[in-house]
């Protein structure tokens, strides 16, 4: 423990410079997993662009986390449907991109080969189409166009699936995401998903089937901060024993 500690005191000043450098990003996605201390349940939440990695653990999944990690920042943010988001985009008057993995899942559960519903689920995969045609697009002219008829469409889904059974929740979170759904056709730098945060997550997840649960505010710091400093080393093709010792 006292090994780690040490790494972390050497390193802090690379993890809030990563901070940093995420708040200057014209991009970033963001996602969340549950955790715990001593069995006390907590959220970890992760921050990424290609280049970089930020986790910072949080009591709550909601509040606004968000907001504080990403005070300065004023790019386009990638995310699930989770609200949290939602209100930092108000408050903040940032763009989103809501993410179509988690859509065509959710679409795809609740309609596919279901009678009457089979269409529901074609018609967004033939819009995820549509869009990943746009993106590709060099025209800002085309894609607008393009970007404005997906809206509309939309819209129209919506409102032909609202009124079946069992249809009513997932219509309004369609709805809800407005036209957020469509932020990647006109700036094709943003992807339509948010799987680049969920793989970022992923690494905990695994360190938390092992272990079980984080022990100590000291343990959940020294987490944060290494994992940070180790997979924004591997996104920028460096390697981490080998930066960690220069740093040591």
């Amino acid at each position: 423990m006292e090994l780690c500690n040490r790494a972390v005191e050497k390193t802090n000043s690379v993890y809030q410079h990563i901070h940093i450098k995420l708040q200057a990003s014209p991009v970033a996605n963001a996602d969340e997993t549950g955790s715990n201390q001593n069995g006390k349940p907590e959220w970890l939440w992760g921050f990424f662009t290609p280049f970089l990695a930020f986790f910072v653990f949080n009591k709550q999944r909601g509040g606004d986390i968000v907001e504080k990690i990403l005070s300065n920042f004023r790019g386009i943010l990638g995310c699930d449907g989770w609200a949290t988001y939602k209100i930092f985009s108000e408050k903040s008057g940032l763009l989103l991109q809501r993410c179509w993995a988690h859509l065509i899942r959710e679409v795809k559960k609740n309609c596919k080969d279901v009678d009457g519903l089979n269409d529901a689920y074609v018609w967004i995969c033939s819009m995820f189409d549509e869009i990943e045609r746009l993106r590709k697009i060099k025209s800002k002219k085309i894609r607008q166009k393009g970007y404005e008829k997906l809206v509309a469409e939309m819209g129209q889904w919506a409102q032909i699936y609202y009124v079946h059974d069992g249809m009513k929740e997932l219509v309004n979170k369609v709805r809800n995401g407005k036209e957020f759904w469509f932020t990647c056709v006109l700036y094709p730098e943003v992807e339509p998903t948010n799987n680049a945060a969920e793989r970022g997550l992923r690494k905990f997840v695994v360190i938390k089937k092992i272990i079980g649960c984080l022990r100590s505010e000291q343990g959940k710091n020294n987490m944060q901060v290494m994992l940070s400093v180790f997979q924004t080393w591997r996104l920028q093709g460096l390697n981490p024993y080998k930066e960690l010792r220069a740093i040591l």
